[in-house]
């Protein structure tokens, strides 16, 4: 597994695109770059880019996130790319929350789910 840890920015998460990324289910999506609204958590706004090429999802990158408490900012660094990752391997917004970052795990989840709205 990669250490993503040294390759985040404090202003941008991305996640390179997966050659085996799966078929999204239920028609393909609109190329173009779709951004989310922000959504809120507990912690702070999450929200994402999401570029989609030929129909599928080849990147996100969490252009808002938690990070005004260190523990926040640690937390963000961790498990966001971790879920870009996700979300670029199985084309859809779910994703197994990342230990003690279930509730950046929703946010991420619901700033994806609306930019694939946005991209239908």
């Amino acid at each position: 597994s990669r250490d993503w840890s040294s390759d985040v920015c404090s202003s941008d998460l991305r996640v390179p695109a997966s050659p085996t990324a799966a078929t999204t289910a239920k028609g393909a999506l609109h190329d173009g770059t779709w951004t989310s609204d922000a959504i809120q958590t507990n912690w702070g706004p999450i929200q994402v880019e999401m570029i989609v090429e030929n129909g599928r999802i080849t990147d996100v990158a969490s252009i808002q996130y938690p990070q005004s408490r260190s523990r926040s900012l640690q937390i963000s660094r961790y498990a966001l790319p971790i879920y870009a990752e996700q979300v670029v391997s199985m084309q859809n917004a779910r994703v197994n929350s990342v230990s003690g970052a279930t509730q950046t795990a929703r946010g991420f989840q619901q700033a994806v789910q609306a930019a694939i709205q946005k991209a239908s």
